[in-house]
């Protein structure tokens, strides 16, 4: 009966490595294996759609080989020899555990067969995903070549060009390492621009190692480029809006001369009252302790300035030229009205106008009401009048 542990030829010499097992070949007994953690040797779960079957077989391959358990799988020794071996048995049946427990349901469901051996599930499993290789080929190829970074981060884009790489090796279409670099550097996102030309001048290329430790660092200048810029951004925008406004400029007052201006405004006055014309009085603000007079809400005033009035029924000229003995019309200067009543002690009722009304005489000879004359070329009447504005009648 042929068994794995034989131990013919085991005997090592001590010529080259003093510290070298008495048996290099033979696996641990099997109690040891039955007590073998396998997810801490294989950290992956082999799944269709998470492309990692490189990755899970490479787990497997190392650990065959670190227990010496390569013959349970390369097909080297046949079970029926082996089956009367316990030992044997008791391994390929841990074994076959390992395989089922890091595999997801969906491929277990594909490969799982009762009574089965360690060789047979390991070939379906490879089978499942190494079948029709030149159609697997073709399609990974297209894959590969048309890989654009988009979106993802370096660490992403570079970890999905590996994965399509490896695919194509398995199926037998390999990629060699400058193809992988420049297939790389195609898919790149444009802000690498100018990654780019500095991997591309290095002498000698880079290797795919290389060039994603590379890119890495060139994210991170780039994430902390953009970052100071919103900052700086932020900063000058808070300080425009920090700046003050320069205040507006406020009217200044004239300065005082003092009793030669008030000389000259009393002359100015005298001039005015002995020509039988007003002037505008100029503003001065109220004493303390007086009642503020409300203004105009516009600067332009409508009824201020000079106007002519006379009563309607003794100046409305007739046909043979004005009524004799009419009053002639009065020029006034209207000026706005104080809040109360006009006083002669009150200072906002200027004294020309005050004079000039108070000195009005009250009885008219004869009557009527007063319009005001705006200086217009005709005016509406309680009667039309002359028909002629010359005065003369046709013969």
């Amino acid at each position: 009966m042929a068994s794995s542990h034989s131990s013919t030829g085991s005997t090592a010499t001590h010529s080259g490595n003093p510290f070298a097992p008495l048996s290099p070949g033979a696996p641990p007994p099997a109690a040891t294996i039955a007590l073998l953690n396998i997810h801490g040797h294989v950290p992956v779960t082999l799944d269709m759609n998470a492309a990692n079957f490189r990755q899970w077989r490479t787990f497997f391959d190392l650990t065959f080989k670190k227990f010496a358990l390569m013959s349970h799988i390369d097909g080297t020794l046949d079970a029926i020899l082996v089956r009367h071996d316990p030992q044997w048995l008791q391994i390929d049946a841990c074994i076959v555990s390992w395989l089922y427990s890091t595999v997801a349901k969906s491929i277990m469901d594909h490969v799982y067969k009762p009574q089965t051996t360690t060789y047979d599930v390991w070939s379906s499993i490879n089978n499942l995903f190494l079948d029709n290789s030149l159609h697997r080929a073709v399609l990974a190829q297209q894959e590969f070549h048309n890989l654009y970074q988009g979106d993802m981060s370096i660490a992403e884009y570079c970890s999905q060009v590996k994965q399509l790489a490896d695919t194509l090796y398995d199926v037998g279409a390999a990629v060699t390492d400058p193809a992988l670099v420049v297939n790389t550097l195609h898919g790149l996102n444009p802000k690498f621009g100018q990654a780019i030309a500095v991997l591309g001048a290095q002498k000698p290329p880079p290797t795919f190692i290389e060039t994603c430790s590379y890119l890495r660092k060139e994210e991170t200048h780039i994430a902390h480029s953009l970052k100071m810029e919103a900052q700086t951004a932020l900063m000058a925008a808070g300080s425009n809006s920090s700046v003050p406004k320069p205040p507006s400029p406020t009217p200044s007052s004239p300065p005082s001369n003092g009793g030669g201006a008030r000389r000259k405004k009393r002359k100015a006055g005298d001039k005015n009252r002995a020509s039988g014309s007003t002037s505008t009085p100029t503003s001065r603000s109220p004493a303390p302790g007086t009642p503020f007079a409300p203004q105009w809400a516009s600067a332009y005033n409508p009824w201020t300035g000079v106007v002519q009035a006379w009563p309607i029924n003794s100046w409305r000229p007739g046909v043979l030229g004005v009524c004799p003995g009419a009053a002639p019309p009065q020029a006034l200067t209207a000026f706005a009205a104080p809040p109360s009543l006009p006083d002669a002690t009150s200072p906002s009722v200027p004294p020309v106008l005050f004079s000039a009304l108070h000195g009005m005489p009250t009885n008219q000879p004869h009557g009527g009401e007063w319009f005001l004359d705006t200086g217009a070329t005709s005016h509406m009447a309680s009667s039309s009048g002359s028909a002629h504005q010359d005065g003369f009648a046709p013969m």
